[in-house]
Formats: C-alpha cells, structure tokens, sequence
C-alpha cells in the first residue's frame, strides 16, 4: 500500500541528507532540513538500540547497572554518541526507509501499524520495551500519554499483544464518544502533512488514504458518504475542506440515497418524454423486416429505462461492499459455505455441554477477571488524563502550532440519531470475565489460528452488539471462515463466554 509515494518521500529525504556530505554525525542528521517525523523515528531507533546494549550489559555483567542514577549517565553516554558516531548515506537509507513506510502506514492505520512496529512478532513484551517504542511515534501523541499513563498507574511488568490491541480499542472507543469531530480533523491534517513532503501544498489527501483511516475506526457512515462523494479516482488528492463538506454533512445518509435514486428516476422519465411522436407511431405499410429492428430498438430503449428508474438498493449494497472492504484488511477469507441455524434440542444439548465444561476448570477468580478489572481501570485513567493532562487540540506540530477551533460538534442529524437510540446496553462484565488466559490462548490458536487481532476485533464487535442473536451470527461467520465446528471444544468456550455475557441483561 502507498508504494509509489513512499519511493517519493524517501527519495526526497535521501537526496536532503546527501546535502550533508559523504560522512556527517548524527547528530547533524538529526539537524538536517527533514520531517520530524522521519527524525523522531531515527532518533528514537538509535536509542532503542544503545538500549539494547544496556540491557546486553545488564544480563552479562557481575556488576548492577539498574537504577534511576545509573539510567541517567546512559542517557548522557546516548547524546555522547549522537555527537561523535560518523556515517554516511549508505548506513542511513535502510533507517530512513523504515522511518518513512511506517509514518505512512501509521498516519493511515494507526493501531494496525503501532501493533506491528512495538510487537513484531513477539506475543508479549517488557514494560520497559513498550516505553521505548512508543518514544518512535510523531503523530496521533495522545496515544502515546495514554498509554503511558496506562503502564504507570497499572505498574506491569510485562504485556500481551492481546491485551495491547483491546486497550488500544477502548481508546479509540472512548475518544471518539469524547470528540469524534477534531479527531478526524486530527487524522486528515496528519495524513496530508506527512504525504505532502515534497510538495508545494499541505492541504489535501487521497480518498485511498481517508478510507482506510475510517475503516480502521470503523466510522461507517464517514465512510459511506466519501464513497458516494469521490467514487471515480480514490488515488486524486482531494482538499481536505472539501472531504470535511461530504463526511460532516447534515444530510442524512439514507435521505442522500433517496434523493439520487429520485434524480436517476426524473432524468429517466425526461428521456421518455423527449422522445418525438413520430417514433412512436408507426404507418402500416412498414416492411416486416423494418418492423423487427423497430421492435429489438424499443425492446433495448425500454429494457435500458426499467434499469433506470429501478435501481438497485444503493445503500446496502455500500454498506456491504465496505463491510467486506474491513474484513479484507483484517486478512478473513470471505466465508464459503451457508450455517444452518441449530434447532433447539441441539442448543439445549450445547447448553449442558457447555456447563459440563466450566465445572472441570479450576481457575481461580482472580484469573478469570484479570484483564477485564485491567480494562476497566483504563477506562477511568482515560477519563482522568483526558480531563487533566492531554489537549487533543496539541496532538500535532506541523512547524507551527495547529490550533482547532474550539466550537460544539454538530448536532447529529435525525437519520443518524435513530442508528443511535438502541445503543448497547451497559454490562457488569465484559466477555473475558468467562474466559481465562488458558482460554483466551486456546480459542486465538485453535479457532482464529493464532490471528489475535482478528480475535480481538471480533470481541469488539460481539460487545457492541444489542442482542445474543446479533453476536451469534458472528460466531457462525467465525466459525464458518476458519471452518471450525462449532461443536469443537474451543468453539464452545467462546459461544458459552458470549451467551453468559449477553446473559446479564
């Protein structure tokens, strides 16, 4: 994804540095006339990897160099060698390379991308090492102030990417109820800013670019509308003033689809009534053969304005066009085969076997409430950071300080407010209040084999659903796409975690 301008932007960054001379420090490259956010990724590799040798020092020493005091003499010995480690360009374009492929991915996807950069393909990582990797991110800060202040209130040792990935969705959850409006206007600015290097003007994006920001927060109905707005070149950049016009528009979105389905209807009926009389009549003496063309002609022109004035139901169609579009990123194969739903004998047997089950497990409840006590202590400290210590508004430094107008969203149109009167109903316990880790492992390896973010997207969405009937056709879908049995032993786990959870209504 965004091949072409990443070669650009790298190609641009490198022949800056190669202002700089065949040999230059760090430190004048950290000087140079480029993005900081190319810098601050560079930066903060070099002091990951002075880190690295630490901890090397740490494991192999007879000596103790653990410590705050110690810790800030390593910091010194960081700057120290800023200043004196020499190299070239050909040292440097593999860094800047990397530097330059993830702010873009990171401005575009963020949780996705943040994911990758701090886990890899560890499960689990150091307090400590967290830290250090969240020093590599320039965009979206408030992430980074969170997160931190997560691990500090929480004092962990280590993490999971698991349980990374589920608190980086309580945030976006939460923020987005805070201040959906200036975080999109956040995320375009970004986007523009870091695809702009290079370029005269900062002020416009790809539709590419914006859809995947709003697939990846799952902001369906922004999505939608950009669809319907800019559907014939999503790689144009488009202003972003023009982009905020569509996705903030008071019009409902079904009302949108009603009135174009009304334009094609009129423009089709105007077509009929353009047509002169003497088409439409005919004389008698007309040859049999000029008969039989008039015939196939009329026979297209009235087959052509049928398809005109019935259109296809154009709303959930792109409704499940950009459903698919998510699961396609998420990497879900399409499922391939119908479930039939069970009968009640067979729920009932599934019910008891399920009970079975739970009576042979002998974790403790301390076990089994872990990560759900964790997540609802984040979600307080976000409420408290929030209110005390970040400014969303300071999320970004592009040169100069962009400052957000600090005005009420909109109110949210009558069509939208109506997708928001069922909201789901607040629960006592979440679904990992069923489950232990020994579970939660089984199921990710057995049933999602070992795809934990897409396990952790599916318990979001399980969690937003209204009714158990609602979460029980994700399961099927689960089931069915990575063709589990949904009588396998992991599979009833989940079901049974789903149904105790929608069980507390």
């Amino acid at each position: 994804m965004f091949q072409n301008e990443i070669k650009f932007i790298y190609d641009f960054v490198i022949n800056r540095i190669k202002n700089l001379g065949d040999v230059f420090t760090i430190e004048k490259l950290l000087e140079a006339e480029i993005h900081p956010a190319i810098k601050k990724y560079i930066e903060a590799e070099i002091d990951f990897l002075i880190y690295d040798d630490r901890k090397k020092l740490l494991q192999n020493s007879i000596f103790d160099y653990t410590g705050n005091k110690i810790a800030k003499y390593f910091e010194l010995i960081s700057q120290e060698i800023k200043k004196s480690k020499r190299v070239n360009v050909e040292d440097i374009q593999k860094l800047v390379l990397q530097a330059v492929s993830f702010n873009a991915n990171y401005v575009v996807r963020p949780k996705w991308s943040l994911v990758k950069l701090i886990f890899g393909n560890n499960k689990s990582i150091s307090n400590e090492e967290l830290l250090m990797m969240l020093n590599y991110i320039y965009y979206y800060d408030y992430l980074k102030n969170i997160i931190e202040a997560y691990l500090e209130k929480r004092k962990l040792l280590t993490i999971s990417v698991t349980e990374f990935e589920l608190i980086l969705n309580k945030i976006d959850r939460e923020l987005f109820q805070y201040d959906k409006q200036k975080l999109i206007d956040n995320a375009l600015i970004s986007i523009a800013d870091f695809f702009s290097i290079g370029a005269l003007s900062r002020t416009a994006v790809t539709i590419e670019a914006a859809e995947n920001y709003f697939k990846e927060k799952n902001l369906i109905d922004e999505l939608i509308r950009l669809k319907r707005a800019f559907h014939e070149d999503v790689r144009k950049p488009i202003s972003i003033d023009d982009i905020k016009k569509v996705i903030y528009s008071s019009a409902p979105i079904i009302e949108q689809a009603e009135s174009e389905e009304k334009e094609s209807v009129e423009s089709s009926e105007a077509i009929v009534e353009e047509k002169p009389n003497s088409e439409v009549s005919t004389e008698k003496q007309t040859e049999v053969v000029d008969q039989t063309n008039d015939t196939k002609v009329d026979a297209d022109k009235t087959e052509e304005i049928s398809e005109q004035e019935f259109p296809a139901d154009e709303t959930s169609s792109e409704v499940e066009e950009i459903l698919e579009d998510i699961e396609k990123e998420l990497e879900v194969e399409p499922e391939s085969d119908e479930v039939e739903p069970l009968s009640e004998k067979e729920e009932q047997e599934l019910l008891s076997f399920y009970d079975e089950e739970l009576k042979k497990e002998e974790e403790t409840p301390a076990e089994l409430n872990e990560i759900d006590s964790s997540l609802q202590e984040l979600e307080q400290e976000m409420k408290d950071v929030l209110k005390d210590e970040i400014e969303i508004s300071d999320v970004i430094e592009i040169e100069e300080v962009i400052e957000f107008e600090k005005e009420d969203l909109e109110k949210i149109p009558p069509g939208i407010q109506t997708l928001q009167e069922d909201e789901t109903p607040v629960r006592q316990k979440d679904i990992f209040s069923f489950l232990s880790k020994k579970e939660i492992d089984k199921i990710i390896d057995s049933v999602f084999n070992s795809d934990s973010e897409d396990f952790a997207s599916t318990i979001e969405k399980i969690s937003e659903c209204s009714t158990y009937e609602e979460a029980a056709e994700i399961l099927k879908t689960v089931f069915t796409t990575y063709k589990v049995g949904e009588l396998s032993k992991e599979a009833v786990l989940l079901t049974n975690a789903v149904a105790r959870y929608f069980s507390q209504d």
